[in-house]
């Protein structure tokens, strides 16, 4: 009898030991999974509003959310989850601030326009340069020839009239014939001054269009060295950021640029980090991304890492209590 008494002792002990392990397995696992939930590893779909769109962008409300919806769909038609949710009372505010950062963009796009339409000039002057050039050597060598001719012709005349001079005259038909050279002569010769005339005033032109093109040419480049020194090695700014309970748009240069800020925010507010690949939304930098390559796999791999497939069950499968 004591034995058996012994023996159920141990076996309730034994029975109870192993209820305490699968209640504290179940705690643990309720545990972990409230406790998930609660601080929202992936907390999709994420609700965001539109918040303040300062006038200065130039970019009605209409105009922001069609951005912002173009860049979720970046996002969810590369997942194939509904990952974002706009609603008006959402905690997520997605805000365009305007402030030195998009100032120096406005400035550098007009200083590119400015650029752009001194290089158009510069074209222009230079082609019609070109014309002028093109246009002198077509007299030059028209020129060259009449002059040539004229001066052969002018001798054999000359020594026609001088043959005839020794001769003590020429006869009639002789004679019309020599004044008829001599007015052909004295035309090609009025002709001839024509052309020198035109290609002084042909060269008087050029030379006023070489320095002006100088001129336009200094410029420009004195225009590029400065748009190098303010924009290119100036101070790098972020054109967005995430704050938990905003998203915030500081700067873009185009509508492409806009939607793709905005999903690289959204990647943030899913918990995204940033990638290796420069053509990836979730680049560091701007520059190597487009709406066309859109969601890179480095992107999808990132998704993957914080959401896995988009459930909750999903994350808590990479989850370790122990």
């Amino acid at each position: 009898m004591p034995v058996c008494i012994l023996g159920a002792v141990c076996y309730a002990f034994c029975m109870s030991k192993s209820l305490v392990s699968l209640f504290l397995i179940t705690l643990v696992f309720a545990s972990g999974y409230f406790w998930y939930t609660a601080s929202a590893i992936c907390p999709i779909p994420i609700e965001y509003r539109l918040g303040v769109v300062n006038d200065e962008f130039g970019l009605s409300d209409e105009a922001a959310l069609a951005a912002i919806t173009e860049a979720e769909s970046l996002w969810e038609d590369a997942t194939g989850l509904n990952l974002f949710s706009y609603q008006t009372d959402a905690r997520i505010a997605i805000n365009f601030v305007y402030d030195e950062r998009q100032q120096l963009t406005k400035a550098e796009e007009t200083f590119s326009a400015n650029l752009r339409e001194a290089k158009e000039v510069n074209e222009v002057v230079r082609s019609e340069y070109q014309k002028l050039v093109a246009e002198y050597e077509t007299i030059r060598t028209s020129y060259e020839t009449k002059r040539t001719a004229y001066e052969r012709d002018l001798r054999a005349y000359n020594n026609e009239v001088s043959t005839w001079n020794d001769k003590g005259g020429a006869p009639q038909e002789v004679f019309e014939s020599l004044n008829a050279e001599k007015e052909r002569l004295d035309a090609e010769q009025k002709a001839i001054d024509q052309l020198r005339r035109s290609m002084n005033d042909l060269i008087a032109e050029i030379n006023t269009r070489s320095d002006e093109a100088n001129s336009l040419v200094d410029r420009y480049n004195q225009g590029v060295e400065r748009y190098n020194e303010t924009f290119t090695e100036g101070a790098e700014f972020t054109q967005g950021d995430y704050q938990g309970k905003s998203i915030n748009i500081y700067q873009f240069t185009d509508r492409e640029e806009l939607v793709l800020v905005l999903a690289h925010e959204f990647g943030h507010a899913l918990g995204i980090g940033h990638v290796e690949n420069p053509e990836s939304i979730m680049h560091l930098r701007m520059g190597g991304q487009s709406t066309i390559i859109g969601v890179t796999e480095e992107d999808i791999a990132g998704f993957a890492a914080v959401c896995g497939d988009g459930s909750v069950w999903s994350k808590l499968g990479q989850l370790r209590f122990w």
